[in-house]
């Protein structure tokens, strides 16, 4: 099983702030790890990396070592990765989701022409077994950048925490979610300041 000293950063990030976290493009990023490190995508590979992800799903939904002894809230949105490494990502996020009694971690499922939303796209087959999973379970919830309000922005650069919070406008440089946080709500840790 996964300990919280193996999810130390989401666990570190929960107990230091108020609200969720968002993981802007998990599917790019885990495929990015495995092209950095050279990773080989070989059968034990992928089911280590299967098996991993499960954990981490099933750790973040029962995991009560929060401030308050509640749950940590974190979003995982997908759907854009289009080689073998994200897409298999994409595929074992939904359907562990899918097919187990979690209910957490929240998936956001990423919508574009030309990479999952029409029949010809690359990940067409994701993009239906998401919605599977959401007549199932009512998850993963979606992002759709074919539509006019989000048309101009790049699918890469903006991501969802929660079901619905889309932090992108910004006065004073790059319209883009990553890298970026919830401006909405400032939490103070007093007892972090007190130590």
């Amino acid at each position: 099983t996964l300990s919280l000293h193996d999810a130390l950063p989401i666990s570190k990030i929960g107990n230091e702030q108020s609200g969720g976290m968002g993981f802007p493009n998990f599917d790019c990023e885990i495929s990015s790890i495995f092209n950095t490190l050279n990773i080989p995508f070989n059968n034990v590979n992928k089911e280590i990396l299967k098996t991993h992800i499960e954990l981490l799903m099933d750790w973040i939904n029962d995991s009560h070592e929060r401030a308050g002894e509640v749950s940590y809230y974190v979003t995982l949105n997908l759907g854009l990765c289009y080689d073998e490494v994200g897409r298999f990502v994409t595929k074992s996020v939904v359907g562990h989701f899918k097919n187990s009694d979690i209910i957490r971690p929240n998936i956001i499922f990423k919508i574009k022409s030309g990479v999952n939303y029409l029949e010809t796209d690359p990940n067409y087959d994701l993009y239906q077994l998401s919605l599977s999973s959401s007549a199932k379970k009512m998850i993963p919830t979606y992002i759709l950048f074919d539509s006019k309000v989000n048309s101009s922005y790049d699918p890469k650069k903006v991501a969802i925490m929660g079901c619905r919070t889309k932090v992108v406008d910004d006065l004073y440089g790059e319209q883009r979610s990553v890298g970026r946080v919830n401006i909405d709500y400032i939490t103070i840790n007093l007892p972090r300041l007190a130590l």
